[in-house]
């Protein structure tokens, strides 16, 4: 623990920056693969539900699109902020 701790305290901090930077960025495109493939599993569950006939399939079909929606938007906000900085 104490090796730790002193490498932790000699590296420079430009490259902390960069490697935390590097994971939040890995993170995010595999959290948005992740959630953009449970929204589709979401709206095909939805869909078999619309054409079985039972209430409330509608709603789960539209919570999916919505969440499909929102996770390729998650992309577009990081890019905009990628030109910003």
């Amino acid at each position: 623990m104490y090796l730790y701790l002193m490498l932790f305290l000699l590296m420079p901090e430009p490259a902390h920056a960069r490697t935390v930077v590097a994971i939040a960025e890995r993170f995010l495109d595999e959290a948005t693969r992740i959630g953009i493939v449970i929204g589709l599993i979401g709206f095909v569950y939805g869909a078999v539900g619309m054409t079985s006939g039972r209430p409330g399939a509608g709603e789960t079909v539209t919570k999916a699109a919505i969440g499909i929606l929102l996770m390729m938007g998650i992309k577009a906000v990081q890019a905009l902020l990628h030109s910003m900085v």
